[in-house]
């Protein structure tokens, strides 16, 4: 964690130490939930402009450029957290596509 802290955090001259703030910390914790709501408000007009299927390769694309964002994150935390966001909106995609389309169904038939 120490390395986390020096990588990403900020020096307190108080304590000589580096630090994660907290409403940085806040904001880590919060932010993937907001790209998870996104991706569930864009995945119907996705599913419908390009299909259930493609909306899946869509989704692992937008995944990819996100594990990637976060992946090359050297020494900026908005860049983990950019990453992060942009992860979740392709879970956000699948998460509507898998579990919207599986219960309509169960409830047609």
């Amino acid at each position: 964690m120490d390395d986390f802290k020096k990588d990403l955090g900020v020096y307190d001259p108080a304590t000589g130490t580096y630090v994660v703030p907290s409403t940085w910390l806040s904001t880590g914790s919060g932010t993937p939930q907001a790209g998870l709501a996104l991706g569930c408000l864009i995945a119907g007009t996705v599913g419908r402009r390009i299909g259930r299927v493609k909306s899946f390769y869509l989704a692992a694309a937008i995944s990819i450029v996100g594990v990637l964002i976060q992946a090359t994150t050297m020494r900026s935390y908005w860049q983990l957290m950019t990453g992060r966001v942009v992860n979740s909106v392709s879970m956000g995609i699948i998460c509507k596509s898998v579990v919207c389309a599986t219960h309509a169904s169960g409830m047609i038939y």
